[in-house]
């Protein structure tokens, strides 16, 4: 559903369907997969949106759960940011897309 690619080339795809974000290096090889089971946030549940941050973080859109559930570049979970709800400051419904605007996260939110 979504793609960004890192500061050394390497591929990471989101998989709405999948549940998981997967990252392959430039030529193709498939390196790892981030899904979030093993992390107090829980699994996915529809990876809609990936970005990688200048300093590496990943970033990832967790559609139906309403949230953005953040990694360390090796993978490890770090946090989660928004709180499933509609219309309300640091409430998200349906994150689908993330960028870097001027140096702060941009979150598409429908």
């Amino acid at each position: 559903m979504d793609l960004d690619i890192d500061a050394q080339g390497r591929l990471y795809v989101a998989e709405h369907g999948g549940d998981r974000v997967q990252v392959f290096s430039r030529e193709g090889e498939f390196l790892r997969e981030v899904r979030g089971e093993e992390s107090s946030a829980g699994g996915f549940d529809a990876a809609a949106g990936v970005l990688v941050s200048p300093s590496g973080e990943i970033y990832v859109a967790d559609f139906y759960n309403n949230r953005v559930v953040v990694f360390q570049e090796d993978g490890a979970f770090d946090r989660v940011i928004g709180t499933p709800g509609r219309v309300l400051p640091g409430r998200l419904h349906y994150p689908t897309d993330l960028d870097w605007v001027d140096g702060h996260l941009v979150v598409a939110d429908a």
